[in-house]
């Protein structure tokens, strides 16, 4: 596995900013310059648009999860009933992967 990447190694409310500004549809562009206004954080084009990719994949596999698990749930009846939450954890679990 490579070395992280200069985003990765910075501290965890830096990757959080960068994470709600691609969840409210910021643009690279728009990231880099929060980041030099509000930190004082240069970082390179390329380095912030392979993060907002890997970013962007995690959230389709959890949407892909989450309707999934829905749609375990309509089938299988109530979650709630014994055994419900363990079946959404295995769905969760196999389409994560």
């Amino acid at each position: 596995m490579g070395r992280p990447s200069s985003i990765e190694r910075e501290d965890e409310e830096i990757r959080e900013e960068i994470a709600k500004a691609r969840a409210h549809g910021m643009t690279i562009d728009e990231i880099l310059a929060l980041l030099r206004e509000g930190y004082g954080k240069d970082f390179s084009r390329s380095a912030m648009g392979r993060h907002c990719q890997k970013l962007d994949k995690l959230g389709q596999k959890a949407r892909r999860s989450r309707m999934v698990a829905e749609a375990l749930a309509r089938q299988m009846g109530d979650a709630s009933a014994p055994g419900g939450n363990r079946t959404n954890c295995y769905a969760s679990r196999s389409t994560m992967r």
